[in-house]
């Protein structure tokens, strides 16, 4: 994920050049509603952590979302999470608290990733940042949606992944 300078330039030309041929972005064609598969309420564990993942339907343009981290029957942390369809693009929007809604992040800046790629039941969300490259993959297999973080740490390739079973679907509006 992260470039050196060489390979930067040889990535700007590529998309230049495909911007000028009229290729498509990812999202062009896509709808929101592709993503309904999301919606609902997940839960699983990892190790002694309990982990409860929710998604709102979409319903204008955009679908909520929560989560909540338990280690060892204590909060560890919470997020909260939206994925906004624009004109332009689908993003995935992201903000981690502690206990008493204390954010991890800037108040004016959340995380944020681009859809970089959405086919059937996967959708693969970038943050597009050479110095926090951070990679969400959401796979939904049955009742079963897997969670994939990808992430740079000390200059260290980080994977991480999440495995809920669908407690309650999400009703449709």
């Amino acid at each position: 994920m992260v470039l050196n300078a060489g390979r930067k330039s040889l990535w700007v030309l590529f998309v230049l050049a495909v911007t000028a041929a009229g290729t498509q972005p990812v999202w062009a064609g896509h709808e929101i509603g592709q993503l309904d598969w999301i919606a609902g309420r997940w839960e699983g564990t990892m190790g002694e952590s309990q982990i409860e993942e929710n998604w709102s339907p979409p319903a204008g343009r955009v679908m909520m979302g929560m989560l909540r981290w338990l280690r060892g029957g204590k909060l560890f942390l919470y997020e909260f999470f939206a994925i906004e369809q624009s004109e332009e693009q689908i993003r995935l929007l992201l903000r981690h608290f502690s206990r008493g809604l204390v954010a991890w992040e800037d108040k004016e800046t959340p995380l944020t990733f681009q859809l970089v790629e959405l086919e059937g039941q996967k959708a693969v969300f970038d943050t597009r940042d050479e110095e926090r490259p951070v990679r969400l993959t959401y796979q939904r297999e049955g009742e079963e949606l897997v969670v994939v973080l990808e992430r740079v740490e000390g200059g260290k390739p980080q994977r991480n992944e999440f495995h809920y079973r669908l407690v309650t679907p999400a009703s449709s509006r």
